[in-house]
């Protein structure tokens, strides 16, 4: 109500080759078989079934920049047919006065892509496997992230796949770096320590999204060696004590809101998603990890939560709105 809520945004720069969504830089011509920079993107799929087709993908929209998401578009396969045949769309900072122009800019996009976005545009909602020896490995920047590390494998065949394997710290263990300034350093030493090598043995499992002119395989799970891994990408993660729990009506739905004090000495307002679903027993005073991406609703900056740990119990925020037949969270 009367409290301020601070959640720091994503240093972006619009003069930066950044701002152009994916390219190359001039540091190594001899990599420019994948981009040197792209616009991460916030998918989350759900395999309910855990049959190979997924089942429902959300995904957000920046449309100017400012490091907050404008708007949330989500695709459901209703029938399993391996297509994707259900489409949903909101955007988040809608202007509820007519003076308020604030965001307009940014308002008109998410209202005008609403309008042209279709399931089709997600395709096949099948899983996708890629088995290969790695041929090249190197390390991308994106503005939404830090790094991610992007593979090409030769499959026996002779095919040539491209795999986004996520953050290259979480593969290899290591602790993520910290700052701009460290980001910038890894990026400079070009493509040293990689926790994979020319060629590993590799096979990855995910959907395909697209980047540029590029198909890529978003790996959920990855196979190096023999050795099974889950990639993490549940998106932004803090950690904190919640101070309040209230529950406020969203789009016509109860949603349970959580306002957590951070480390920091900050506070971060959370979207848990649909009271009804949220079966974590959580109450004031509990401390959490949350996963999720920042939005902004109107002048509050909210993290749009998709997963919470607490007492090493980590529950999967589910905000779909119904489930075909037969499928259960």
């Amino acid at each position: 109500d009367d409290e301020q809520y601070d959640w720091a945004a994503v240093e972006t720069d619009a003069d930066s080759d950044l701002a152009a969504g994916y390219g190359y830089d001039n540091n190594n011509k001899d990599d420019d078989w994948y981009y040197d920079y792209y616009d991460d993107f916030d998918y989350v799929y759900y395999d309910y079934l855990d049959d190979g087709l997924y089942d429902y993908v959300y995904d957000y929209y920046d449309y100017d920049d400012d490091g907050y998401y404008d708007a949330f578009a989500s695709f459901q396969d209703t029938d399993g047919d391996g297509l994707f045949d259900d489409y949903d769309y909101y955007a988040f900072n809608v202007s509820t006065s007519a003076d308020d122009s604030q965001d307009s800019s940014s308002q008109t996009a998410a209202n005008n892509q609403g309008q042209k976005q279709e399931p089709k545009a997600r395709g096949s909602s099948k899983q996708f496997q890629a088995s290969g020896k790695v041929e090249q490995a190197k390390r991308v920047q994106v503005r939404h992230g830090g790094q991610r590390l992007i593979v090409q494998l030769k499959s026996d065949q002779g095919k040539m796949f491209l795999v986004d394997l996520g953050r290259p710290q979480e593969l290899s263990g290591q602790q993520q770096q910290q700052g701009q300034a460290a980001q910038q350093g890894a990026a400079q030493q070009g493509q040293q320590n990689l926790p994979v090598k020319p060629g590993d043995q590799l096979t990855a499992k995910g959907p395909v999204i697209k980047v540029g002119d590029k198909q890529v395989v978003l790996a959920q799970t990855v196979t190096i060696n023999n050795q099974q891994r889950q990639i993490n990408r549940a998106g932004r993660t803090i950690n904190g004590q919640i101070a309040t729990l209230k529950t406020v009506k969203v789009r016509g739905q109860e949603h349970q809101m959580a306002i957590l004090n951070l480390q920091s000495g900050k506070q971060a307002l959370v979207d848990m998603g649909p009271a009804d679903k949220l079966q974590t027993g959580l109450k004031e005073g509990d401390q959490v990890q949350v996963s999720g991406v920042p939005v902004k609703v109107q002048d509050r900056m909210v993290i749009l939560a998709n997963a919470v740990t607490t007492n090493g119990e980590k529950t999967k925020i589910d905000r779909v709105a119904a489930k075909p037949a037969g499928q259960s969270s």
